[in-house]
């Protein structure tokens, strides 16, 4: 019911505005959470300074301890007025999840630690609870607190590669597998049952778009998906390109063979096309995670090897003679 009296509100606080506003094209909300996108700071002054009243009338109060305001810069060098001010996007979150995916993984394995420690008799007393029990209390209640929203994400090699490390570094302490007894990855993943955590973050990535395909072509989601694409009349960032969530989609689909993309509108289209059957986008998202396991198997034989290499070299020439 407040739902409702919410959404009436935003109406009557849009006409008040005025077209030119187009608040609610400019309107994200879940639930009672609502986000306004201001392109300056005018329309968001007018926003602070017209919603009290408007609320009043449905004897709804506008929290505005609460209410925050995040400005994004598109230039750190040239528009924000130091580096830190640049930066605080970063730290705001929403429904949960900070809007930087490098901080928010950060947060993730913070909270992560925090709920194993919790159960952390449960991990010590390995008479009293077998190993398979262990496993899925893990699978319960750690691992959602570690992954929540990661189908959002958009991680670098390195990032992912370190996000597993911390997994398994938690899996080893669940097992008990302390130094100086050791236990290869791949033995590690079978006794508990699991998988590298970069799958998982791959799978619920393409499941979550899935979803967000299907939905309706006016919701927010898919609104931003399209005009990614449209033509821009500004100027490119300068340095390298920011590691976006399509650039890490588009990435994932040149691992299949035959290579496909996310470059373009009609890209776009194909996805949603495809989308709509649910076996073939099952299928579709089996393919690039089984493509991305074969991947960081031969990242890892190639390493082994390089590793290798200098050991064996060493044998060959026998003991230094002094």
């Amino acid at each position: 019911l407040f739902i409702v009296y919410l959404d009436a509100t935003l109406e009557d606080l849009a006409q008040t505005l005025g077209e030119e506003a187009n608040l609610l094209g400019r309107t994200i909300a879940y639930a009672d959470d609502t986000d306004f996108v201001c392109h300056d700071e005018a329309a968001m002054t007018a926003i602070k300074t017209q919603a009290p009243p408007v609320f009043a009338q449905w004897d709804l109060k506008m929290n505005e301890d609460k209410t925050e305001e995040t400005q994004v810069y598109r230039s750190t060098d040239v528009d924000a007025p130091t580096h830190a001010a640049s930066l605080a996007w970063h730290t705001t979150k929403k429904l949960g999840s900070l809007l930087d995916d490098a901080a928010d993984l950060r947060a993730r394995k913070q909270l992560g630690t925090a709920a194993f420690n919790s159960m952390w008799k449960i991990w010590m007393r390995r008479g009293l609870t077998s190993e398979g029990n262990r496993t899925r209390l893990y699978k319960c209640y750690v691992l959602p607190v570690l992954l929540y929203n990661c189908g959002t994400w958009a991680l670098t090699p390195t990032s992912l590669a370190s996000l597993d490390s911390f997994h398994r570094r938690q899996l080893r302490r669940l097992l008990g597998v302390f130094y100086p007894n050791t236990i290869t990855d791949v033995a590690l993943y079978e006794r508990c049952a699991s998988v590298p955590l970069s799958e998982l973050v791959a799978r619920q990535r393409w499941r979550l778009l899935g979803h967000v395909l299907r939905l309706p072509e006016d919701v927010p989601a898919n609104v931003a998906a399209a005009r990614f694409f449209d033509p821009s009349a500004q100027s490119r960032f300068l340095g390298r390109t920011k590691l976006t969530l399509p650039i890490v989609l588009h990435r994932d689909l040149q691992s299949l063979t035959p290579p496909l993309s996310l470059a373009s509108t009609d890209d776009l289209k194909d996805l949603r096309s495809c989308a709509q059957d649910h076996e073939a986008w099952t299928e579709l998202t089996e393919r690039i995670v089984m493509s991305q396991t074969r991947g960081r198997k031969r990242r890892r034989v190639t390493t082994e090897e390089e590793d290798a290499a200098p050991r064996r070299s060493q044998h060959a020439r026998g003991p230094a003679s002094e």
